[in-house]
């Protein structure tokens, strides 16, 4: 059997079905929490639509990350930093807790952090363009660790087109069904008390 490449690089269209539909949940999860009315908002990740027209949509000036996140990057302006955006981007990256340890230095106490993730069952294989897939758990303890805390958490089913059941070897029902993806949302602060210590697996 041919092994799946890993595809670091991958990236949805701005216009497909499943993006413009994550588009508009991640507005409704934003909205229920954004405190800035202006300012900045560093978006991890190259200069893409989807951030740019979330900080478009929320009136706040977009800047992003610049070179390999996974290396050496930078920041596209220096400024006061009160809000980050995540978006579909964790997943991709080989050590996600090196840069959510990065953001934590450059971020003001006050900040907020939105950050989404795709979760897939795991019988049913990673998608083949990511590193990582978390569950609830072992995302709260990165976040942790990381010197983050969770203030509000939801998931939703991202439909594909009707089409995108209809191929592959898996079952319809299990695409439908109980391995259906789903993307869940994160809205995040720093920790008062910053990081905490490292966690203990060795009881589990």
């Amino acid at each position: 059997m041919e092994e799946r490449k890993i595809n670091t690089f991958h990236a949805p269209k701005w216009n497909d079905r499943q993006t413009q539909r994550r588009f508009e949940i991640t507005k409704q999860f934003v909205k229920k929490h954004l405190r800035q009315t202006s300012g900045y908002v560093l978006d991890i990740g190259n200069r893409n639509p989807f951030g740019e027209n979330m900080g478009k949509y929320f009136n706040l000036e977009y800047i992003h990350t610049k070179g390999d996140l996974n290396f050496e990057w930078e920041i596209s302006k220096h400024v006061d930093i009160k809000v980050v955006f995540c978006f579909e981007t964790l997943e991709h990256l080989i050590n996600p807790g090196n840069i959510l340890d990065q953001v934590f230095g450059l971020i003001q106490k006050d900040a907020q952090v939105f950050i989404s993730v795709p979760r897939t069952p795991r019988w049913l294989g990673w998608n083949p363009a990511h590193f990582h897939e978390f569950d609830c758990k072992r995302f709260n303890y990165m976040m942790n660790y990381c010197g983050y805390k969770e203030i509000d958490h939801e998931q939703h089913t991202l439909w594909h087109n009707w089409k995108w059941y209809l191929h592959g070897i898996r079952p319809i029902f299990f695409r439908w069904n109980v391995g259906r993806n789903k993307t869940h949302w994160y809205y995040l602060e720093r920790l008062r008390s910053g990081r905490k210590p490292r966690p203990d697996f060795s009881t589990e």
